[in-house]
């Protein structure tokens, strides 16, 4: 499983999404490998009217074992999906 943390900015274009400055972005992929880990959030953001930026602010691996209590919800939500993100999101 990996851990992400990186900043979003809002499609103009996606209504759902559209109103909101931009968003820092907490995300757990379920696979091993980091590349694919980005791929995947991506896709999955950009799906949700979201463009990643660049820099990605963390990029842990991690287990059932070192995930934190507070995020376990979300750690079993992408073992059990594939994938799973919280967006704290600011005004334009």
């Amino acid at each position: 499983m990996w851990f992400l943390r990186f900043k979003v900015r809002p499609d103009p274009r996606d209504e759902r999404v559209a109103r909101y400055g931009g968003a820092n972005v907490v995300c757990w992929v379920d696979t091993s490998d980091e590349g694919e880990a980005l791929t995947v959030a991506d896709a999955m953001l950009r799906r949700d009217g979201w463009r990643m930026n660049l820099a990605v602010d963390e990029s842990t691996s991690i287990t059932r074992e070192t995930q934190t209590d507070k995020g376990m919800g979300k750690f079993e939500q992408a073992a059990r999906d594939g994938f799973a993100y919280v967006a704290f999101t600011w005004p334009r």
